[in-house]
């Protein structure tokens, strides 16, 4: 054929096997020959295909895509996937409810209603003759008590079911009273009441001595009571009156530390005949609790060598008042040899011997918070071998050449005072051994 085909491209022969082939074919159909100027002609077509092709519609086309894609459809597919996995998760609680529930139920019961029947007995499910059900320590009903045997744990799996031992039966106590868990009503059992010992009933009487654990003191209240507590003396024990007593004995404080609380009352001390009032000594310590509260006196009687005296180093006293009676040459406070005193109130010498004194420090301290007097012919203050005296009141004495005396051979009066002084506030008095500071007016 040599005319157009029915596209209007005209028909053109092989030129290797001749037969006619349409305008439009680039290789024959027949021989796969390439047709001479198809290849020219189809490669213009193609160079002015790239400027017909593009428009611009199709570019805002492209960024429109993800309009398209609707959001609330995923919404809708959510909402299958969430009732799923609700229905899921009830299908689960509700397995591992069973579960627990027959964890709880023993396979043994049955045994035991069938056992306790035929022997005429109706019990519950766990064979206590109530026939309330047990609970256990976790509250769920239907656990028995722990016998011992280890529990096994179910399985979480929903579709496992444990496997029931037919062999243990536990034993029910029916004396036991099954306890209530948490979630249950407790049981209508009364409970024990607890008994109680007559002996530890608390009685209306008074305890025999006032003295209890908080209050370590011994309380006396005569002469007697405080005698039977200074035989009976221990380290740190205190003596707590409990009314003013007049004790005539001699008081000796040997090596253990005694307070004495006055409460508000009064102790008078007096020995009789030759023997000394009070004596500390070997480091023994005789202490107020508190001074202001009542007066710890101690006379000597007119026969006696002392009223007080205190020997040896790390020996101490506090009294209230002190006065010597007698008529030899002793006095109403004696300390030597690195003992101590302390004087609260006066220290009085009413001797009639003239080498009687007030108060006497030979190697030990006085501290006299009130006055020293002496009202016969006796000295006031007497002190030697490093003996110290501190009077914060006055001396007072009948014979103004006996104000102090040192080594018992030295004599000062009042006026007689060392400048400058060597304690503030005092007048100093000393042989360059012992010293006497009497405070100044």
């Amino acid at each position: 054929m040599s005319g157009n085909n029915q596209s209007g491209n005209r028909a053109i022969n092989c030129p290797n096997c001749g037969i006619a082939l349409p305008g439009d074919k680039l290789f024959c159909v027949n021989c796969g020959e390439a047709v001479p100027g198809q290849q020219s002609r189809h490669g213009e077509s193609q160079e002015q295909q790239p400027q017909q092709q593009p428009e611009p519609q199709q570019y805002h086309r492209t960024p429109q895509q993800p309009q398209q894609q609707q959001t609330p459809q995923k919404k809708k597919n959510l909402t299958p996937i969430l009732i799923s996995a609700l229905i899921v998760a009830v299908v689960i609680i509700a397995a591992l409810l069973i579960l627990l529930l027959l964890q709880g139920r023993d396979p043994g019961q049955k045994n035991e209603v069938i056992e306790s029947t035929s022997s005429g007995t109706t019990t519950g499910a766990t064979g206590d003759p109530t026939g309330e059900p047990t609970t256990g320590p976790s509250g769920t009903p239907g656990t028995p008590e722990n016998t011992g045997a280890p529990t096994e744990t179910p399985s979480a799996n929903p579709s496992e079911t444990p496997t029931a031992d037919p062999s243990e039966t536990p034993t029910a106590n029916p004396s036991e009273t099954p306890s209530a868990g948490p979630s249950e009503k407790p049981t209508d059992t009364p409970s024990e009441t607890p008994t109680t010992d007559p002996s530890e009933e608390p009685t209306d009487s008074p305890p025999e001595t006032p003295s209890t654990p908080e209050d370590p003191a011994r309380y006396v209240s005569t002469a007697e009571e405080l005698d039977a507590a200074l035989n009976s003396l221990t380290d740190g024990d205190t003596i707590k009156l409990m009314s003013n007593i007049s004790y005539t004995k001699a008081v000796s404080i040997q090596a253990v530390t005694l307070y004495i609380d006055l409460n508000g009352y009064t102790l008078d001390v007096e020995a009789s005949g030759d023997d000394i009032a009070l004596y500390v000594y070997d480091g023994g310590r005789l202490l107020l609790v508190d001074p202001e509260n009542g007066a710890f006196s101690v006379y000597s009687s007119p026969g006696a060598a002392v009223a007080v005296f205190v020997l040896s180093a790390g020996s101490y006293v506090e009294l209230t008042n002190v006065r010597f009676n007698g008529d030899s040459s002793t006095g109403a406070l004696y300390v030597a040899t690195g003992g101590e005193a302390v004087v609260f109130g006066n220290a009085t010498n009413a001797g009639t011997f003239y080498n009687s004194y007030g108060v006497w420090a030979d190697g030990g301290k006085i501290t006299v918070k009130g006055n020293v007097i002496s009202t016969g012919a006796g000295i006031g203050v007497l002190s030697r071998n490093g003996g110290e005296v501190i009077v914060e009141g006055d001396i007072s004495v009948s014979d103004i050449y006996r104000y102090i005396c040192f080594d018992e051979e030295e004599f000062y009066t009042q006026d007689q005072f060392m400048t400058p002084t060597t304690k503030t506030g005092y007048y100093t008095y000393s042989d360059g051994i012992s010293v006497v500071w009497v405070k100044a007016s």
